[in-house]
């Protein structure tokens, strides 16, 4: 039985690692599409109030 649980300890933290990777690289691209879209809208254009 102790074979068998071998580097299954590693799995949940490895997989951890990599969905931590795929939500910095999609925070990031998504800021810079904001970026990039505020850069070509019109002056004026996000100036709304609340509501």
């Amino acid at each position: 039985m102790q074979a068998s649980r071998t580097g299954q300890e590693d799995q949940p933290g490895a997989l951890a690692l990599v969905l931590n990777a795929v939500v910095l690289w999609t925070t990031r691209y998504m800021d810079a599409v904001v970026e990039k879209l505020r850069a070509l809208a019109p002056k004026g254009a996000g100036a709304r109030g609340p509501g």
